[in-house]
């Protein structure tokens, strides 16, 4: 605890440095058949995504809007692809199957990426600096849910210290509210005692019902949670 501090000062001094130019350096190309607008009832391997993106209460419309896309073919086949930014630029991917793949998630490779997953926050470049308030998710779907400009998604239960100095960067100012899936309340206390000492506003835990995660829940249930 004595070090981590100097640890997340540390990357953010190397952000500029580091980060900005090796995007610069080369362009990154999310890989996909369809944009979403293009998926039709008639085909059936089109079927598979719109049944999926319907179950999920969403519509193609509202994903598309993230930038995401649909690949058919190759080794993210039958996935609906995320493009992950920063600074306006795509540094990452991950695909999500829409068939019974056991491996829900596929991310892009480290090799591949221009900067690792574990470095990143889905929906950062969607974030004002210095605005008041900021959750923090496992999911892409979780963050889609509560909208651009609301939420950031981490990719999973643990928050890495790359990601801390990525989040302290932007300055939230009253409010940063956890919001992990309803089991993982465990995980969710071990990232606010992590954030505490390293930002200005109050981390708080938002406790969902075990077995549900912002993603099972209304838009405008979850803000009225918030509220």
């Amino acid at each position: 605890r004595k070090n981590f501090f100097e640890q997340v000062q540390d990357i953010l001094c190397k952000v500029a440095d580091q980060v900005i130019p090796q995007v610069m350096k080369k362009k990154l190309e999310v890989p996909f058949t369809h944009h979403l607008h293009e998926l039709d009832e008639q085909f059936i391997f089109d079927r598979m995504f719109l049944k999926f993106i319907k179950e999920r209460n969403y519509s193609p419309e509202e994903l598309a809007e993230w930038g995401i896309v649909a690949e058919v073919v190759g080794e993210y086949g039958y996935r609906l692809m995320f493009p992950v930014t920063y600074e306006g630029e795509i540094v990452s991917y991950l695909g999500r199957t829409v068939s019974n793949d056991k491996t829900k998630y596929k991310n892009c490779s480290n090799d591949t990426a221009i900067i690792s997953m574990r470095k990143l926050l889905y929906g950062y470049d969607y974030i004002t600096k210095g605005q008041d308030s900021l959750v923090i998710c496992e999911g892409v779907f979780d963050t889609i849910r509560f909208g651009k400009g609301v939420a950031v998604g981490i990719f999973g239960k643990d928050m890495s210290v790359d990601q801390m100095a990525l989040l302290c960067s932007l300055d939230i100012r009253k409010e940063i509210w956890i919001a992990l899936d309803g089991e993982a309340l465990y995980d969710a206390d071990k990232i606010a005692k992590n954030l505490k000492p390293l930002v200005n506003a109050q981390v708080k835990i938002l406790v969902l019902e075990s077995g549900k995660d912002p993603d099972n829940y209304p838009r405008e249930e979850l803000l009225e949670m918030i509220k």
